[in-house]
């Protein structure tokens, strides 16, 4: 209602400026108010049906690693296919982007010539002002958006000649899909994963007192995670979910999303467990974050060159 209100408003305001200026008729202003009438509505559709595209483009993301999941589970038996997980899952020392360009539109580079390294054992954060690319960096490193130029690898091995992605890069977005499912399968989302393990990821996360007090436990069914599920709780899931995926790449943008201070503590200690075997990109602009990680990348536009500038803060081993 606040948006015809407003219209409606202008409308009469400046149309009755221009009536007493006899540069317009009453007639024409109630033309003028029916036909937004009969506009808006649609309007704040197609406004609706685009703020939700990322969320839908995040939720096809997830849908694909179901699929490349279920496609690996049908191809082999159980032993063949522990045998294959361990293969499929190398112990990559870096992800490196080399000369790499992207733009959304042309003439209009977001990225250019870009070249940066992220090393396992670290954990690496980005930040920066809005629009500066944060999350479509991390969109790229995920290898859901292709550059126009340049290369991405994991030590020697190209970004797109990975047989099977998401058994290498997990991915926590700052939207966290909830099916309408049980937190078991909301959580492994098709793996074949024990319940201790299950278990153990929510209490990391901080959600096992509150599983421990469900009749259901972790088979309890979640039918509307925006009723039954606060933000907070919703964004564990999305971490549990990373943690059960045990990649050697794990990339989070504003994993804080809706955390309070002792889940970013909890959050915190689990960076610093999983860089210890990984590699860790975060995209965040929490101050909180600074201090629990090795490395800090600028992102800032630059109107100069065009296109997005990077700088970083001294290494530890510089």
């Amino acid at each position: 209602m606040g948006i015809p209100m407003l219209a409606m408003v202008i409308i009469w305001y400046l149309g009755g400026a221009m009536v007493i200026e006899e540069q317009l008729t009453i007639g024409l202003i109630i033309t003028y108010t029916a036909t937004l009438n009969l506009m808006v509505p649609s309007l704040i559709r197609i406004i609706e049906f685009a703020s939700s595209i990322p969320n839908e483009l995040t939720a096809l993301m997830r849908v694909k690693e179901l699929c490349d999941l279920s496609l690996i589970r049908s191809e082999h038996d159980s032993s063949v296919n522990a045998e294959r997980h361990s293969e499929q899952s190398p112990s990559f020392e870096a992800m490196i982007l080399a000369d790499m360009s992207f733009s959304y539109h042309e003439n209009s580079p977001l990225f250019s010539n870009l070249d940066l390294t992220f090393n396992k054992g670290r954990a690496h954060l980005i930040n920066g002002g809005n629009g500066a690319g944060k999350s479509t960096l991390l969109t790229i490193l995920s290898g859901e958006l292709q550059p126009l130029s340049g290369h991405i690898k994991l030590d020697a091995t190209d970004l797109n000649g990975l047989p099977n992605r998401s058994q290498s890069i997990s991915m926590v977005p700052q939207k966290i899909h909830i099916i309408s499912d049980s937190i078991r399968n909301n959580v492994t989302f098709g793996m074949d994963v024990d319940q201790d393990k299950i278990l153990k990821a929510l209490h990391h996360v901080g959600l096992g007192k509150w599983v421990e007090h469900l009749d259901q436990g972790i088979d309890h069914i979640i039918k509307d995670a925006r009723s039954e599920l606060s933000g907070g709780q919703i964004q564990k899931l999305g971490l549990a979910r990373a943690i059960l995926r045990d990649t050697p790449i794990l990339l989070m943008d504003e994993p804080t999303n809706n955390l309070d201070s002792e889940a970013v503590k909890r959050l915190i200690n689990i960076i610093q467990a999983q860089k210890q075997s990984k590699i860790v990109v975060i995209v965040s602009h929490d101050d909180r974050l600074f201090d629990a990680v090795d490395r800090v990348v600028y992102l800032e536009n630059d109107s100069f060159r065009n296109a997005t500038r990077v700088t970083e803060t001294p290494s530890e081993e510089g």
